[in-house]
């Protein structure tokens, strides 16, 4: 395991780089009962990575309120049906065995929603 370890030491590049982020998330508005998208886009250093959302400090995960995708080295957060208790600072953090590399953005909602108006 000796051998292993000192090509990795010497030769870093040839066994792939530590996560990167290349697009910042920008903050995004939206009204009650819409949607809000957060995108990141990130280069995963070559290696295999875990890509993980938080909503402040709680790990998110999909389901009927989040939509989670990943298209090429682009992540993106849907949150659907916008409330209140969704305003907050949401995290994007990607990893490999090299390293770890996060960026947020705030989600705020605006508005009030029913479904008179939202047929006008």
């Amino acid at each position: 395991m000796l051998p292993a370890l000192i090509i990795l030491i010497l030769f870093p590049s040839s066994v792939g780089d530590r996560p990167k982020i290349k697009r910042e998330m920008a903050d995004v508005s939206g009204h009650v009962g819409y949607q809000a998208t957060l995108k990141c886009v990130y280069d995963n250093g070559g290696l295999d990575s875990e890509v993980t959302w938080f909503k402040g400090t709680r790990q998110i995960s999909k389901s009927k309120k989040y939509s989670i995708t990943q298209s090429g080295k682009e992540a993106t957060l849907v949150i659907k049906d916008l409330q209140p208790a969704d305003a907050s600072e949401y995290t994007f953090e990607i990893s490999n065995i090299l390293g770890r590399v996060s960026c947020e953005g705030k989600v705020m909602v605006t508005g009030w929603y029913s479904e008179l108006s939202r047929d006008v």
